[in-house]
């Protein structure tokens, strides 16, 4: 029998009555019962390689809740791998309204919803149970199921019932500590649910529904451009350069203005497509210049590196090809991940690395390059192979903030397009 841990933290004045609170748990538990014992599947693909994960999830009847006497929440959960020996963990004294993001995923042909609900990087009291053994750890995340029973759910301005209730329980419990009222927290339903998501970011850029509003704003963006690249006579070659704008303009890099305008000029003289790109977007891809050039330590050696252009083929989501069912961010990815963007901050350009077993770091990155901004690489019969280095803005013991790392990246040849860091991290989109 597992003992949930009691903190003495109470609310001041508990102004929401516990018997609503409590409703809201017992439907929260009754979904999650909705996926006992059931195989949760997802398929996703790397190129030509798909991985078909499938896990079994259970919940004791009281699987979550908030208790009476701090309004702090819990929850149960136990997992099994096909073949695996079955997880039992817990968490206790969840404060609720310090969760930062809400995200959710339609597995199993769009028959079950996964949740996941984001806190502070390690605010989490986890418990991992083995036997008799509870092992202890900090955690930033928690995960909700429920089945899906029909269509409804799928529909870009509608909510799935367990993600209602979560962010129910979470306004009524920020209302309860003055964080914000109940006409707000209304609005803020109602303009996540109008789809205008420019408006939603401008008037909540703390919302819950933050990282979900920008990610459908980029998909609507993104769809509006492809019948117009679609319909040119440059097919599939005027679609990946208009995409690679898109792409500069969603990083900061172009203005809507200057965006429009470099467009503009692809769809209207497609014999001088590439010139206008670098003409008018990028700097010729060849062109060095000294201050993009950095000098930096690493295990006693002196070594200098170069800010990768805005147009890199680098530039990109890497996964690692395993088969754990992890969420980071609104997407299920193969952790550990690496993320590389094209945004440029303090000389280089930012991203995320990621160890086994915990959030990715925030850090900065850029190519190994002589001290005049040449980029190093090693050609090889398959492919090439460069340094990337990068800088940990964030992290732990192991990989100390501020401190340099020099990892593998290899862009193999024959026309296959993989691209690969530390020889496991595979180049997805």
């Amino acid at each position: 029998m597992v003992c949930i841990v009691i903190s003495n933290d109470v609310y001041g004045q508990q102004k929401v009555p516990y018997k609503t609170l409590d409703s809201i748990s017992a439907a929260i538990r009754k979904l999650q019962s909705t996926v006992n014992n059931v195989g949760v599947h997802e398929k996703y693909s790397n190129g030509q390689v798909k991985y078909d994960d499938t896990t079994i999830y259970r919940f004791p009847e009281d699987n979550f809740g908030v208790l009476a006497q701090n309004h702090l929440a819990y929850k149960v959960i136990s997992s099994q791998k096909k073949g695996g020996t079955e997880n039992y963990r817990f968490t206790d004294n969840i404060d609720l309204t310090t969760a930062n993001a809400i995200f959710w995923r339609l597995l199993n042909d769009s028959t079950i919803c996964a949740v996941h609900l984001e806190f502070p990087e390690k605010s989490l009291d986890l418990h991992k149970v083995e036997g008799e053994k509870i092992i202890n750890k900090k955690g930033s995340g928690l995960v909700f199921w429920s089945a899906i029973k029909d269509k409804k759910p799928i529909r870009q301005n509608s909510l799935p019932s367990i993600v209602q209730l979560i962010v129910k329980l979470y306004h009524l419990l920020c209302i309860e500590k003055g964080l914000m009222t109940a006409e707000q927290a209304a609005q803020e339903l109602k303009d996540f649910k109008s789809s205008n998501y420019d408006k939603f970011l401008a008037d909540h850029p703390n919302s819950l529904f933050k990282n979900v509003a920008e990610s459908r704003k980029y998909r609507m963006e993104q769809s509006k451009l492809a019948p117009v690249a679609a319909s040119s006579s440059q097919g599939s070659s005027l679609s990946q350069e208009i995409s690679k704008l898109f792409d500069l303009k969603k990083e900061g890099i172009l203005t809507e203005a200057e965006f429009a305008a470099a467009k503009a000029k692809l769809l209207s003289a497609p014999a001088k497509k590439e010139s206008v790109v670098q003409a008018s977007v990028v700097p010729e891809k060849n062109k060095s210049s000294s201050k993009n050039v950095i000098s930096f330590s690493h295990n006693g050696s002196n070594y200098c590196a170069v800010k990768a252009p805005v147009y890199s083929e680098f530039i990109g989501l890497y996964e690692y090809p395993g088969n754990e069912p992890v969420f980071w961010g609104d997407k299920r990815v193969g952790e550990p991940i690496v993320k590389l963007d094209a945004t440029e901050r303090e000389n280089g350009r930012s991203g995320k690395f990621q160890v086994h077993g915990i959030a990715p770091f925030d850090i900065l990155w850029w190519l190994e390059s002589d001290c005049n901004g040449i980029v190093k690489v090693i050609n090889g019969e398959l492919g090439d192979r460069y340094s990337l280095v990068i800088q940990y803005l964030t992290g732990n013991g192991n990989y100390p903030v501020g401190s340099f790392d020099r990892l593998t990246l290899d862009e193999f040849k024959n026309g296959t397009g993989k691209i690969v860091i530390l020889g496991e991290r595979e180049k997805v989109k």
